[in-house]
């Protein structure tokens, strides 16, 4: 036991640690956790949840209050998707509590109420219930550590540390050593008390696992003894002294009562009795009380339970919270000990209801009232008496009333107030809210002329630019720039499609679009007939789909000439062909002849390879179906079989090793047997070297080509060694995998120009049918022809109509506008129009509003959607929408924004993904959604991807060093390298407890054959795998990818039902499968450091806790250097990764894409690989002999070289020697010309050496005829760090989207082109980018690396038309997590509720501005017509109506709409921040109000004041950001928070901002509040409001339908404990409301400016202008700084735009620019600010009063323009200081910055 004076040295410097930690905000399951198993930390939910003020377990406890609660934060987490266990520590119960709040007599009712969650939990859940209970005695707990090993969670989720300010430390202590134990054993940790839910997401903040890796064993064993000890103190602190008595209940007493619960309150007032005698007293006074109110918990409703509060005399509360503090004590530990068993076996057939035990306010009113209900209860409580005194052997008597001077306290009104709104009618909207009944406030009058100011839009929402679109002139100079820039721009896009497409030199080959209707009509040579307005150009049928059924028209004259003039160039075409063909087979012929070593003829057989792929390529166009075709297949299988045979001569091993040579000869000959253009010599001489090799039996052919084969093919030679060994179904199922014909009924399309499969033409057809389609394929499946299919179509349709795709993100839209440019051509009848345009928040090209193809991401086509002046012209063209990468509806972010435009779109949809985990679900919601809109929607799901992926985990070898790339090992795979462990997929499943096979895990054939081998080995009698799955059964002939697909499924079957039962073999299968793994272990790459077997390698940038003086607790060096301070794990992935792509590049699985999440990290890799090139490269050039040589006979060339231009002969000299050589014999001639050459090739060896480029062993390049030198310069003269451009240049990329674009792009196209062979990247590249590679690593952990991320990023790796596998390897992280990654399902896609207030307001302007146009009409029906708004949510169109009306209620009185629904005032404003959210709306509250005004007033005599205080309210409502108390921070952090310029917290607002915000705050919650309390009146009179909304369970006895009149917005949960129909926050409001009533608080325009510590990094850079204190002092992360910045310069742009829309242009007067001259600004001065200016207190906030003002932009137009004039200057300021630090990796100065003088005029 400790003592007073006791210090824990190891637990403090845990805290200190912890304190220095930065955790991630994240949405737990769409970025994070998905559905991944965690736990729940259970004291630590115990302790958020009795923290509600609204339990109020000091004057309770409220049980049934605190259980409801606690389902509901349960019932959320499982709404959303999550899937969790709850582990409650014994040690822990008194941390369930804050303890600086408690004393140790109250802390026993919190214990109570803890003892009774984890017990009416366990007694509740159905043991099929995925959500379990478990019970711990501590975090060391043999037991706990069985479950960890057993069930795996992914992380935990538990109370962050409390702060030392008022918090007990102890206390403090012991969760900073519970969250240390967590983090150290690799568990990441979520924030349970940062928990917000949001829509459907779970927002917190994740602190991720270090592993043990950090700590040594002895800091490790301390601080396991100090939490011992802090554990046993705080036990002997709330401990009573006095032992607990358990009594044995007696049978006559037993027999008294009818029920567990009453048989409990009576052992439990017994064993009161019987453990000290000073509770008889207590007994006698309030027992008949407690026996009353046990019964009338059975009889009463919980609604009948919600009683006014009792009060007492002073005496009689102490003595009353005495004995309800004995009894809650008793009862705990009496639940705790499990003795309530004992009570339960006496009444078997009724359960024991924990949440009912007690009920403190019932009680308390009985007492104070002994008459209540007494009709109820009066023969049951003599019954109760007599059991007592049976068991006790006392009497009771009544209560004595008088004596406790009990008074019972007049309940508040609890009526619900009477809801009535404004008037408000619109004929667009009637219709929807005709059945909302209300009553109407005409009591208030307003004034037309002050405040109905209509809202106009004369600019773009973020710029003046007109909306009219008016040519701006142009001077001959600007003109020039345009023109420059624009061609500059159209030669970088050509080459980046020419990248894209494959076309060599940047020479594009667009197809001509000519529309359909045209085209038939200029070939009949009838005139062409314009479509009417109620014609659907695309509607046109295409007349190759029309083919079919048609009888041929005759032919004309003319055309028979031109088809003839066609069959003559054809033939001269395939002439030519056929003798380019001849010449390149006589070349390699000469070139084999040629070689004499392996090596010789294997570089033969390589370039031989390659030509002819370049052949058919280029020369034949894929034509398949040619004779030349066939002897390039022919020829290519005879080079083969030489390779074949060489491997086969030289050992078994290496027959073995180059197995996958025979799979190609299988391959070729397959090709070969069913080409059309096969001979009979061919068939035979194949099918004779299929036999011959052991293919088996040969594929049946009809030889019907006629042309003679070459006498170079005439010989194919098979020797008996080549024979393949094995049986001819298993060598195709293991080596013959990535050679499979990958068909799912294929045929030919006329519509596109390859056999699409079933699947593909039934997209084809969706479309032609006017339809919208789902599409859910994987990545390499074949989904880029729908898009581009669709385009097509939207193009030969008219030239009116219009496509628009819609991507993520802005690399996307960029790939593909590249590719539409790549691909089409269209000549205009009109100049002005495109067929492509791309539209961003930053950039447009093209003109986006005359273009057919426009590219966009989602918040620009929300835009371009709702906007007025689009409504006729423009959104009525929209013809169909494409949604790539659909998934992203579930970001927690942008979400929203894809969601509203699903529910808008005016015209059919093709939505595509690769990633959607429950596309059943989303397709339910989608259909719905597209019904609405009077249009058909299918999904089409194809599973299978075209190439497969094989797995590997890199072990780094213990020598890393790198010497150079070795030579490529063709024809060889990963398997066969040490360094490579291969993965079977089902191995990945034995981590996690009974879990299920994913539905998109995917097996290879090879994998296949070695589960069913492996389970025919371990089958038993009781489990016999059928006989129907052997191999030799199940295929026949040649295998093609669907019949290995369908052997995969019957064999997945038979494994999960072996899963299923604990006694099957599957244990026996997965020890042997996994065999592998554990033989050939991932290294662990902590530099020999003791880890946990759960430990996961993450790229933690955590330090450990500070050395002790005796340096135990850290081995590292304390540096303030980035890279000492770096997790080893890191520094060692810097080191070896290296190695890893010169593996990579030995075994020809270059190009590859290394992904690592952490962009500092990214480059620190890249630095590093380039380091280890150059520093070895050095090293190699000083000491490599055979370098070495060649520089000395370089020299010596040179030498020559000048020798020989001295020596240069005269014109004379050179004629009299060309005369003197006629003469000489031919035979000299001929040997002459022999060395002439030799000397030549010679020469052109050493005019190409350069000592000084890199070395051909330092380099990972390939070969690409283009000078990549110019983009280099280019890159340079970008202000690109030298040190990428030196990666580039050795064939290193690096990608993330901290980069300038131009050198993102510059990576994607000389990747592509081949040049670079690795780029190491974040997730920037996992969203359909085009980059495709045949090998995708992870490096390196972390949070961001999720089952989605993997699958996406995955999918980069073995492309289709690329690669025929794909490999995918680990590097750095844990085996738990790579089969994590593998095994899991992907998360739900979950919605918001995307009915915002702003996007109602943007509807208003959408139909007020396009004077009611039939779009914005039919946009609105369409969205309210929806049955089911949103995914996920369930069918309630009701209260979305509801939802609806009162936000036009609010905007009514916020005078942002008129009575009419016409758009006022400041409504273009507010709808212009929409993508703020909630913040648009505080600052029109301030606008409205007058603050802004007040704060502005002063903006030409003190501007810097002004602005400085102008810009601290803007940081309070714009880009908030919550951060840690400063008592939360370790003591380290705040010493960097100390000595940096920022000052990390927000300042208060200013009183007058403040008040003004919760005015609006308060205004706000009384609408919503009348909102819930009519959608309450009118539809939750039949649903029950007594059930607990996670069990079910329903409480109290049965409900009668209760009266109108009597619905309350409260749930009865929380009113049963005190609380009223008066709400103090809209949280409180949406947190506590009954059963049936949905509102959404996110959804509600409110600000909460009193809570919480807030970051003020805008504040800050505001005042310092660097982007370095933001990261080290204010917490940012490095990767998002600039983007939080630049978002915030938007907003002000937005807010300048919309302020001087709101005014007439006489009003404004002047430019922007005349509004800046009083602060003219002069480099190098000095400012001078007045006393006062700087503070923010020193402004009078008197000047305007608040509660009078209706709308101070009218009452003071000047001080409007004030307004305006403030943030003009704040945007200027503000967007300087963001010019300095650069949009790209420029580095920040270092020089300190001059402070720019201020002149102030007059």
């Amino acid at each position: 036991m400790d003592t007073p004076d006791t210090t824990y040295e190891y637990l403090e410097r845990v805290s200190e640690w912890y304190g220095s930690l930065r955790p991630l905000l994240l949405d737990l399951v769409g970025d994070y956790a998905g559905q991944e198993l965690f736990f729940i930390e259970g004291d630590s939910l115990c302790r958020h949840i009795f923290s509600d003020t609204r339990i109020s377990i000091h004057n309770g406890p409220q049980v049934v209050t605190a259980i409801y609660v606690l389902e509901r934060f349960l019932a959320n987490l499982r709404q959303r998707g999550c899937n969790f266990h709850l582990v409650f520590f014994e040690a822990h119960k008194f941390l369930c509590f804050d303890q600086s709040k408690t004393n140790r007599n109250q802390a026993w009712r919190y214990v109570l109420a803890r003892e009774v969650a984890i017990r009416h939990l366990k007694e509740t859940l159905p043991p099929d219930n995925p959500v379990k209970v478990f019970h711990y005695s501590s975090l060391n707990d043999f037991n706990f550590e069985n479950y960890l090993q057993e069930w795996k969670p992914y992380f935990a989720l538990a109370h962050d540390m409390p702060s030392l300010a008022g918090q007990s430390k102890k206390q403090h202590l012991m969760q900073s050593g519970i969250l240390w134990k967590l983090l150290s054993q690799g568990y990441n940790v979520a924030l349970l008390d940062k928990v917000e839910f949001k829509n459907s997401k779970i927002m917190t903040s994740v602190a991720e696992g270090t592993g043990l890796g950090h700590f040594t064993p002895a800091f490790i064993n301390k601080c396991k003894r100090e939490m011992s000890m802090v554990a046993t103190s705080l036990n002997d602190k709330y401990q009573i002294k006095t032992k607990f008595v358990k009594v044995d209940i007696l049978d006559d007493a037993t027999k008294l009562t009818k029920s567990p619960h009453e048989l409990l309150i009576i052992g439990t007032m017994a064993g009161l009795f019987k453990q000290d005698d000073k509770y008889l007293k207590l007994l006698e006074t309030f027992g008949v009380g407690l026996l009353r109110s046990t019964l009338l918990i059975q009889a009463l409703s919980l609604n009948q339970r919600c009683l006014p509060d009792v009060r007492f005399s002073n005496a009689a509360t102490d003595k009353l919270d005495g004995f309800v503090n004995a009894l809650c004590r008793y009862l705990a530990i009496f639940i705790s000990e499990g003795n309530c068993f004992d009570i339960q076996q006496n009444h078997p057939r009724q359960s024991m209801n924990f949440c009912e035990l007690l009920d403190i306010r019932l009680f308390r009113y009985c007492l104070a009232d002994p008459s209540f209900a007494e009709e109820m209860v009066t023969d049951d409580l003599q019954r109760l008496m007599e059991a007592f005194r049976v068991q006790s052997g006392i009497t009771l008597c009544s209560t004595d009333v008088e004596a406790l001077g009990g008074r019972i306290v007049p309940k508040p009104s609890d009526e619900p107030a009477r809801v009535s709104v404004l008037p408000f009618k619109h004929k667009a909207f009637d219709g929807h809210l005709a059945t909302i009944k209300l009553d109407i406030d005409n009591t208030v009058f307003e004034e037309p002329k002050l405040l109905h100011r209509a809202a106009q839009e004369k600019t773009h929402w973020h710029s003046t630019s007109s909306l009219k679109g008016e040519m701006k002139f142009l001077n001959k100079w600007q003109q020039n720039r345009r023109n420059r820039s624009d061609q500059m721009f159209h030669t970088h896009m050509q080459r980046y499609a020419a990248s894209i497409t494959g076309q060599s030199a940047g020479i594009l080959e667009p197809e001509l679009i000519i529309v359909e209707e045209k085209e038939e009509k200029l070939r009949k040579g009838g005139k062409v007939r314009n479509p009417t307005a109620d014609e659907n150009p695309t509607d046109v049928k295409s007349s190759k789909n029309q083919r079919g059924g048609q009888k041929a028209p005759i032919m004309k004259k003319a055309d028979a000439i031109r088809e003839a003039n066609m069959k003559a160039k054809g033939k001269k075409t395939e002439d030519k062909t056929n003798g380019v063909w001849g010449r390149v087979l006589d070349e390699h012929v000469t070139l084999s002849e040629k070689s004499r070593t392996r090596a010789e003829t294997q570089d033969a057989a390589l370039v031989t390879l390659g030509r002819i792929s370049e052949f058919q390529r280029v020369k034949l166009k894929g034509e398949s179906s040619t004779y030349v075709y066939l002897e390039t297949r022919l020829y290519r299988m005879k080079v083969l079989l030489g390779l074949w045979g060489q491997a086969c001569s030289i050992s078994a091993r290496e027959k073995e090793t180059h197995q996958n040579l025979a799979a190609l000869i299988f391959d070729e000959a397959r090709h070969i047997l069913t080409s059309p253009a096969l001979t009979k010599v061919v068939s035979i001489m194949v099918k004779k070297v299929w036999a011959d090799m052991g293919f088996g039996e040969p594929i049946t052919t009809q030889p019907k080509g006629t042309n003679k084969l070459s006498t170079t093919l005439e010989n194919l030679r098979v020797k008996p060694e080549m024979r393949i060994g094995v049986s001819p179904i298993e060598f195709q199922l293991t080596y013959g995998g990535p050679y499979m014909d990958r068909s799912f009924g294929s045929a030919p399309d006329t519509r596109v120009r390859f056999h699409p499969d079933t699947w593909q033409r039934d997209v084809l057809d969706q479309i032609d049918a006017n339809k919208s389609v789902f599409v859910v394929a994987p990545t390499s499946a074949g989904k880029t022809f729908i898009s581009f299919y669709a385009m097509e179509k939207v193009l030969k349709g008219s030239n009116d109509g219009i496509l628009v795709y819609v991507a993520p993100t802005k690399a996307l839209v960029n790939q593909i506008a590249a590719e539409v440019l790549a691909r089409f051509n269209k000549r205009y009848p009109h100049d002005g129009q495109n067929v492509w345009a791309i539209h961003t928040r930053d950039y447009r090209i093209n003109h986006p509003e005359k273009c057919q193809i426009l590219i966009t991401v989602p918040h620009i086509l929300q835009i371009l959607l709702l906007a007025p002046h689009n409504a006729s012209k423009w959104a009525p063209r929209v013809k169909r929408i494409i949604f790539d990468e659909i998934h992203s509806i579930g970001q927690a972010d942008d979400g929203v924004i894809w969601e509203q435009l699903l529910l808008i779109a005016p015209c059919p949809i093709i939505a595509l993904s690769a990633t959607v985990g429950n596309p059943g679900e989303f397709r339910d919601w989608l259909v719905e959604t597209q019904k609405a809109a009077n249009i058909d929607l299918k999904m089409i799901e194809h599973k299978h991807r075209f190439s497969d992926l094989r797995k590997f985990v890199y072990q780094p070898p213990a020598d890393t060093s790198f010497t150079g790339l070795d030579r490529k090992r063709y024809f060889e795979e990963l398997d066969g390298e040490p360094s490579f462990v291969p993965i079977n997929p089902i191995s990945t499943l034995i981590d996690v407890k009974n879990r299920a096979l994913p539905a998109d895990l995917t097996l290879e054939p090879r994998d296949c054959l070695e589960i069913y081998k492996l389970m025919k080995k371990h089958q038993t009698d009781s489990f016999r795998i059928s006989s129907t799955l052997e191999p030799t059964k199940f295929f026949r002939g040649v295998i093609g990818k669907a019949d290995v697909v369908k052997w995969e499924a019957a064999l997945k079957r038979e494994l999960e039902i072996w899963m299923a039962d604990t006694v099957s073999p599957f244990d026996a299968v997965m020890e042997e499968v996994t065999r592998s793994h554990k033989d050939k272990a991932p290294v662990d790459i902590v530099n020999k450091r003791e880890t946990s077997s759960s430990s996961t390698l993450s790229p933690s940038k955590s330090n450990s806790p500070p050395p002790s003086q005796e340096g135990e607790a850290n081995d590292d060096d304390d540096d303030d250097d980035d890279d000492d301070d770096a997790h080893d794990n890191d520094r060692l992935l810097q080191d070896t990764t290296c190695s890893l792509l010169a593996r990579l590049h030995s075994k020809n699985a270059l190009p590859a894409i290394l992904f690592s999440y952490d962009r500092t990290m990214v480059e620190k890799i890249v630095t590093a690989i380039l380091k280890q090139l150059e520093d070895e490269e050095v090293r190699f050039k000083k000491t490599n002999r055979e370098y070495l040589a060649d520089l000395e006979q370089y020299h010596e060339y040179l030498k020559q070289s000048k020798s020989k231009a001295s020596a240069k002969p005269d014109e004379k000299t050179k004629k009299k020697q060309a005369k003197k050589g006629k003469n000489k014999d031919d035979d000299i001639d001929a040997r002459k010309d022999e060395q002439n050459r030799e000397e030549r090739d010679e020469v052109s060896k050493w005019a190409m050496f350069d000592p000084d480029a890199p070395h051909e062993k330092f380099l990972f390049t390939g070969k690409v005829n283009h000078d990549v030198e110019e983009d280099f310069k280019v890159l340079r003269n970008s202000s690109v760090p030298e040190v990428f451009i030196s990666a580039l240049r050795r064939g290193i990329g690096i990608h993330h989207a901290g980069l300038s674009r131009r050198l993102r792009e510059a990576t994607e196209t000389l990747f592509r082109m081949g040049y670079l062979q690795a780029v190491v990247a974040t997730g920037t590249l996992a969203l359909g980018i085009n980059m495709p590679c045949k090998t995708v690593a992870f490096v390196g952990d972390s949070v961001y690396l999720t089952a989605l991320a993997y699958r996406q990023c995955s999918g980069r790796a073995g492309r289709r038309g690329f690669d025929l596998f794909g490999n995918v390897v680990f590097h750095g992280l844990s085996q738990a997590k790579v089969n994590r990654l593998i095994s899991s399902r992907l998360p739900s896609l979950q919605g918001h509720f995307p009915i915002s207030t702003s996007l109602v307001l943007r509807m208003f302007s959408l139909i007020d501005g396009s004077q009611e146009s039939l779009y914005s009409q039919k946009a609105i029906n369409q969205l309210l017509s929806q049955p089911r708004l949103f995914l996920g949510g369930d069918s309630f169109k009701e209260q979305v109506l509801h939802h609806l009306r009162f936000s036009i209620e609010y905007l009514r009185r916020q005078h942002l709409i008129d009575a009419r629904g016409s758009p006022i005032n400041f409504a273009g404003l507010v709808g212009h921040l929409y993508y703020t959210q909630n913040g648009a709306f505080a600052f029109h509250a301030l606008l409205k109000h007058g603050v802004l005004h007040t704060i502005c007033k002063n903006i030409d005599k003190k501007p810097r004041g002004t602005t400085l205080m102008l810009m601290s309210v803007m940081a309070h409502i714009f880009g908030r950001r919550r951060c840690k108390a400063p008592a939360e921070l370790g003591k380290a952090r705040m010493e960097i928070i100390k000595h940096s310029p920022s000052d990390v917290y927000l300042p208060p607002l200013p009183k007058i901002a403040s008040e003004a915000l919760e005015e609006h705050d308060e205004e706000t919650l009384k609408t919503f509040t009348g909102y819930a309390a009519s959608f309450a009146k009118e539809y939750c009179q039949n649903i029950p409001d007594n059930v607990l909304p996670f069990t079910n369970k329903r409480i109290g006895s049965s409900v009668i339908k209760e009266d109108g009149d009597d619905i309350h917005v409260r749930s009865t949960f929380f009113r049963i404990s005190g609380a009223t129909d008066s709400f103090a926050s809209v949280e409180d409001l949406s947190t506590s409301t009954r059963n049936g009533v949905f509102l959404e608080s996110s959804a509600i325009p409110i600000v909460d400016v009193q809570d919480g510590y807030w970051n003020a990094y805008l504040l800050d850079f505001y005042k310092h202008g660097s982007l370095h204190p933001l990261v080290v002092a204010n917490g940012l992360r490095k990767n998002d700084v600039w983007f939080m910045l630049n978002d915030f310069s938007m907003i002000l742009a937005t807010i300048v735009t919309s302020i001087k829309n709101f005014f007439a242009e006489k009003d404004v007067g002047g430019s922007d620019e005349d509004l800046l001259e009083p602060l003219a600004m002069e480099e190098g001065e000095g400012v001078d600010i007045e006393e006062g200016e700087a503070g923010f207190g020193s402004e009078d906030e008197g000047d305007v009063d608040v509660a009078r003002v209706n709308h101070a932009a009218f009452k003071d137009p000047n001080g409007m323009l004030k307004v305006f004039k403030a943030f003009i200057l704040l945007k200027s300021l503000f967007d300087q200081k963001l010019a300095a630090i650069g949009a790209t990796k420029r580095p920040e100065r270092k020089r300190k910055a001059r402070r720019p003088r201020l002149r102030v005029y007059g």
